[in-house]
């Protein structure tokens, strides 16, 4: 049936080619799917895991080869290592940033965008 469904038979021919329901196709597609899911998410772990490991031993490495050679050329390979394990690890996400000028007077290109803004959410609630 996984073979069929990828190759885009549609149900109701999967039903008849392997005799059985459609509703039985539809179910056991559902399943096929959910069991693709958890291991499609299995692999990424384990990816991860991998790749992080991997990248903990460069780091290692630098900071032993740094410790020998006194050469900063290692110093910054490390950093670029430690800003891939944190860009990994979601350590860099994006911040949620206010945007209000919290007394301060704005600059005019942002007056020109805050009113031309303002006047679509108007135009918005007049149609």
């Amino acid at each position: 049936m996984a073979q069929l469904y990828l190759r885009k038979v549609t149900q109701e021919e999967i039903a008849q080619k392997l005799g059985i329901s459609q509703p039985t196709v539809s179910r056991d597609i559902y399943y096929l799917s959910q069991r693709w899911q958890q291991e499609a998410l299995g692999d990424m772990d384990s990816r991860r895991g991998r790749e992080l490991a991997e990248l903990e031993e460069m780091e290692r490495d630098c900071a032993m080869q740094f410790a020998n050679a006194k050469d900063a050329r290692w110093l910054s390979q490390r950093l670029r290592v430690k800003e891939r394990i944190a860009k990994m690890l979601g350590l860099d996400a994006p911040r949620l940033v206010d945007l209000t000028t919290q007394g301060e007077k704005l600059a005019p290109e942002f007056i020109v965008v805050r009113e031309f803004l303002a006047e679509g959410a108007e135009d918005d609630g007049a149609g």
